[in-house]
């Protein structure tokens, strides 16, 4: 047989065929049919089939603002068929309450939204294939900006929390506490997902942010960016995003038709154990719904999934909030107390220092607070600490080590200096 262009092509060759061609039927099935693991075909078909072993292999989740959805149901239905999509976190759906409404062919929208007697202006929701929908745990409804959807896939729990955060600083920041009180109530066993729209631009500083961005995002960093990678860093998530290098018409994900404005602000963030699981995240331009948002396709590899989500927690005080006069007021009052309450009795250096510590950090805990970090990412991300601060602990923690194998006066007296 002869392909156009004058290749000789064998029978079962896909030589010659359109992308349609090669995809095949669409048969209902929200699956991925990458060219991993795909079949020989049929003599004579011209098409490799999978089998739904081989399909069940990927899981792809879409992230999409639909910019309202009444009556656009059936559309979305046949977009998420037409890409062969498992998941799609929606937001501004602008659906009025809380329940998990059947579609056409077996398809599940769960969504959160306000009361019947508010204006729905924002709204969340999560649209499940029919595979998919055999696997729902639980469908948790926080609020107008927040849904927590707990699936059971292959033996493995996975949390998908759909958001749709806030413009304003001042709510973002409330924002962020609902969705960190929504996240410790996902079992520690739980692997987690969180998609939509946050309304953030995170940057490309991947040397402060180590482990929460790549360099393959925007460069664009605002306020909210800045709290956005706060919270990812201190709950050890990772915003995917910006770690797949594509051209900027697969990477941002909103536009304005009218202007040359663009944003990357419809993210998918993930927990520690899918980092290495995410193999693509891409924007998906040929989807239509009428927004000005596009579909963002997040690619899950399934195979050999931990379902073990570490949930090291570790805490550290608010330093920062000494920079507020009356918070340093109080914390020098409550460390002048403590000393005035510790005994005059002579005692050795390491009860001195064991009766200062505490003193210090007890005072530090109760007048500025305490934050959770994570166990994985707990390092310095802060613009103070610079490569000279780095070589002031050194010094202070070699000093400290020398004057502990060798007390003496002159060791105690370096290690004071430095």
């Amino acid at each position: 047989m002869r392909a156009p262009g004058g290749r000789g092509c064998h029978p079962c060759s896909t030589a010659g065929l359109s992308p349609k061609e090669l995809q095949g039927p669409v048969d209902g099935l929200a699956t991925c049919h990458g060219v991993v693991g795909e079949a020989p075909c049929p003599m004579g078909t011209g098409r490799r089939v999978l089998t739904s072993r081989q399909r069940r292999r990927f899981l792809k989740v879409g992230v999409w603002n639909v910019w309202g959805l009444r009556g656009k149901e059936p559309e979305l239905v046949r977009e998420a068929e037409k890409y062969r999509l498992d998941i799609i976190a929606l937001s501004e759906t602008k659906l009025r309450g809380n329940e998990a409404q059947e579609l056409d062919g077996g398809w599940c929208l769960f969504h959160s939204g306000v009361g019947p007697e508010v204006r729905a202006r924002a709204g969340v929701g999560i649209l499940t294939s029919p595979r998919m929908t055999e696997l729902v745990v639980e469908w948790l409804p926080r609020s107008e900006r927040i849904g927590v959807l707990r699936l059971r896939v292959g033996g493995v729990g996975l949390a998908l929390v759909a958001t749709y955060a806030p413009t304003v600083g001042n709510e973002y920041e409330n924002f962020l506490e609902d969705l960190g009180r929504a996240l410790d109530e996902v079992p520690a066993t739980d692997s987690l997902m969180l998609l939509g729209d946050l309304n953030a631009h995170v940057g490309v500083d991947d040397s402060r942010w180590r482990g929460v961005i790549g360099r393959n995002g925007d460069a664009d960093l605002n306020g909210n960016g800045r709290l956005l990678l706060d919270f990812c860093s201190t709950s050890g998530l990772t915003i995917m995003n910006t770690f797949f290098r594509h051209r900027d018409v697969h990477k941002y994900t909103w536009q304005r038709v009218s202007s040359e404005q663009r944003s990357l602000i419809d993210l998918v963030i993930v927990s520690e154990d899918l980092r290495s699981r995410v193999t693509d995240v891409r924007v998906w331009r040929g989807a239509e719904l009428s927004t000005d948002h596009h579909l963002v396709v997040c690619k899950l590899r399934l195979s050999h999934l931990s379902g073990v989500r570490k949930d090291r927690k570790v805490w550290r005080i608010r330093w920062e909030e000494l920079r507020r006069t009356e918070v340093a007021e109080a914390f020098a009052a409550s460390v002048h107390q403590r000393f005035e309450e510790i005994p005059t009795v002579e005692s050795d250096v390491e009860t001195e220092w064991q009766l200062f510590k505490t003193g210090v950090i007890g005072a530090a805990a109760i007048t500025c607070g305490e934050k959770r970090v994570s166990g994985s990412l707990a390092r310095p991300c802060t613009p103070w600490f610079t490569e000279e601060v780095r070589v002031v602990v050194r010094a202070k923690k070699e000093a400290y080590r020398v004057w502990l194998a060798n007390p003496s006066p002159e060791s105690r007296r370096a290690y004071v200096d430095a």
